[in-house]
């Protein structure tokens, strides 16, 4: 399923193609501690989080450009998300945030205009809630300290909340860091980081024309409920879906529903 990845050589944006069309879907995923293109199992697990839709909807997978911490801001990475939707020449699109990567969704769906169709946001919104920028905070703090098997396990537990979430999948964070991330050098992901904390595109909802569809966990400590229904409120036609039980973790936890609503809603 996998066509190809590279970076673009004007905008230096990593990406990954799945399935054998010219993609309709542009992905945004959220926050990682590496933001270089994964590979190994890490692109494996790429490929089986997006294949079944693949198989009826080919996609890009975007990550960052590899810019100056100083450099770094939701304007300047939804600019890159732009370039990249021009150089390959997508139109008619649909825009999929995911998690941290809502707010540079909106904001790229926003300078899309017309080529952006249709916006689905899972377990994100237009604006952090305070306790997600508390647990924002006490990211970047361990980040900088170089503490990431601690940063691992404690971001696991919060994504996906029970007893399973905190003991099993939190310690397997712990046990195997490399999974999950653990970069030599923290100040992109700091930087990027702080972004997302600061970002607030309430306003800048009112600029993107595409219908949009958000889909948040009951159990989302940083984008609940409660900001997921702010944020469609404030998009001209949009709905707000709410998964039972799910935590912030919900794509992966939720895998199959949320499939299911993005590919009843394409």
């Amino acid at each position: 399923m996998i066509t190809g990845y590279a970076a673009t050589s004007n905008t230096g944006v990593p990406y990954v193609m799945l399935g054998e069309d010219v993609p309709s879907i542009l992905v945004i995923p959220g926050i990682e501690p590496e933001h270089h293109l994964p590979d190994g199992l890490r692109l494996q697990g790429v490929r089986g989080a997006f294949e079944e839709i693949a198989e009826c909807r080919s996609l890009a997978i975007a990550w960052r450009a590899d810019r100056p911490p100083q450099e770094i801001s939701i304007e300047t990475i939804a600019a890159d998300y732009v370039d990249l939707a021009r150089q390959l020449e997508l139109t008619d699109l649909t825009i999929l945030g995911v998690s941290t990567g809502c707010p540079m969704a909106i904001e790229t769906a926003a300078r899309l205009g017309p080529r952006c169709r249709r916006l689905m946001l899972v377990s994100g919104g237009a604006s952090l809630s305070s306790r997600g920028r508390d647990l924002l905070d006490r990211s970047i703090a361990l980040a900088q300290a170089g503490l990431w098997r601690t940063l691992a396990r404690e971001q696991i537990a919060h994504f996906y909340p029970g007893l399973v979430g905190e003991y099993v999948l939190a310690s397997i964070a712990w046990l195997f860091p490399g999974l999950y991330g653990r970069p030599e050098d923290p100040a992109f992901f700091v930087a990027l980081t702080r972004a997302v904390r600061e970002a607030d595109l309430r306003e800048r909802c009112k600029d993107v024309d595409a219908s949009a569809v958000l889909m948040n966990g009951e159990r989302d400590l940083l984008y609940p409920p409660e900001v997921a229904r702010e944020t469609a409120l404030l998009l001209t036609d949009a709905e707000s879906v709410t998964l039972p039980r799910a935590g912030h973790g919900a794509f992966k936890s939720h895998a199959g529903r949320i499939t299911k609503l993005i590919l009843s809603n394409l």
